[in-house]
């Protein structure tokens, strides 16, 4: 813009600065996306063609600049890529959209496996019914575990900024909620593959590299509490910011972080966070508790889930991903009207973070319509009701504490002048 007449100079096509990844062999590349008439498209680009140098070259991705203009583009740029975090470029888990076309790489591949003893995906799903149909916590697990799935199909697809968040199954020994884990676990692939189910007994690095490059398939982590080795408050804050910390490599350069966009459950037969902090602040979004449910109705329900998740793994995963991937263009509609109704449903108890977490409560109910869509029997009343449960709990213990500070308020005004 000059200053003197007020008019404006066309200086470079506008485009977005996505990511910075190091690729195995060193070299660092930088995603960017472009927008046009044709669509969106994103593009893996060397670092070094944002020098002045070699500015020309980003021409091969429709980036033009203003002649004269290069240096000033060039620094502006350059000075942006330094200050970007590192990410590595390891193979992604899960979902990635590559000029347009969207596609679900763990059953290509070869990650995740699948079997079907009963021989059809309808017997499946009738036996699958047959077994969560009288355990709305069951229901519940699955609708929220692989709401994973329409969040990353809902932020690659329609720019949505939705972040990966921890579900923390708390409960004693008996309540089946490592089978229920398991079982949602199954839905993706052999719930042996430590890909999709793993023991918290690790170290923090070795999970968030089993983190790292997973888009949209949820991790399923056992024995949280026991985990003494693991600084579990951290972790659940480094989940929820989807990287790791910063780290610096032996020669003082910036490692590169694993980054995700997941959902993370956990289950512990204590809490596996401070729970008076997490429903007053922050802590609140990033963990939700699913507290003291019994999963089973008897042992024998227990023994054939048990079997079931054994036996059948993968098939559901399969239906899910590829239905979400042909159904994409509709989901961020019914995503608001989903949560919608669930801002209804906790209508009677907000708090200051209803709005916040009720970004998760809609992926979950959104999750809930579409495996029913898909002909598994899900309660979605008594799972949008466990969501309700959760919302009351962070509005009664953050009135609790608010309360508690005003009550220390006002006894110190009524008191200040008591002492001699």
């Amino acid at each position: 813009m000059n200053e003197g007449d007020n008019t404006f100079t066309w200086i470079c096509t506008r485009f977005d600065l996505l990511h910075k990844k190091r690729e195995a062999n060193g070299e660092i590349k930088v995603e960017i996306q472009t927008t046009d008439d044709l669509g969106t498209t994103n593009n893996q680009v060397p670092a070094e063609y944002f020098t002045k140098a070699n500015l020309k070259e980003l021409s091969k991705y429709g980036i033009l600049v203003n002649p004269g203009y290069e240096l000033l583009v060039s620094m502006y740029l350059t000075k942006v890529i330094s200050m970007m975090h590192t990410e590595s470029a390891q193979q992604k888990l899960g979902f990635s959209m590559t000029k347009g076309v969207m596609q679900f790489n763990a059953y290509s591949e070869g990650v995740f496996t699948t079997q079907n003893t009963f021989g059809t995906d309808k017997e499946y799903l009738a036996a699958l019914n047959d077994l969560i149909r009288d355990s709305v916590p069951i229901q519940y697990v699955l609708s929220a575990s692989m709401s994973a799935a329409v969040m990353t199909v809902l932020n690659l697809d329609h720019h949505m900024k939705l972040r990966s968040y921890s579900i923390n199954m708390v409960g004693k020994s008996s309540t089946a909620k490592t089978l229920t884990s398991r079982l949602a676990a199954s839905m993706w692939t052999n719930p042996d593959n430590e890909k999709i189910f793993k023991s918290m007994h690790s170290t923090s690095n070795a999970l968030f590299k089993r983190l790292d490059g997973r888009f949209g398939v949820p991790m399923f982590l056992d024995e949280g509490k026991v985990a003494s080795d693991i600084n579990t408050e951290d972790f659940l804050i480094s989940i929820a910011n989807e990287r790791e910390k910063d780290r610096l490599n032996p020669d003082s350069t910036m490692k590169a972080t694993g980054t995700w966009n997941t959902i993370v459950v956990v289950t512990s037969e204590e809490h596996i966070h401070d729970k008076d902090a997490s429903q007053n602040g922050g802590p609140a979004v990033r963990v939700h508790n699913a507290e003291y449910f019994s999963y089973t109705v008897d042992s024998s329900h227990a023994d054939e889930i048990e079997e079931f998740a054994n036996n059948n793994y993968g098939v559901l995963g399969r239906m899910f991903t590829d239905w979400l991937i042909a159904h994409r263009g509709k989901l961020k509609d019914n995503y608001e009207k989903m949560k919608d109704i669930m801002r209804k449903v906790t209508s009677d108890s907000p708090n200051d973070y209803t709005e916040r977490v009720l970004k998760s409560y809609g992926l979950t109910y959104l999750t809930a319509k579409i495996l029913c869509k898909l002909g598994v029997e899900i309660d979605c009343t008594g799972v949008a009701g466990i969501m309700q449960e959760q919302n009351e709990m962070i509005s009664s213990e953050y009135n609790m504490s608010d309360n508690a500070l005003n009550a220390i308020k006002n006894y110190t005004i009524d008191h200040m002048f008591d002492a001699k």
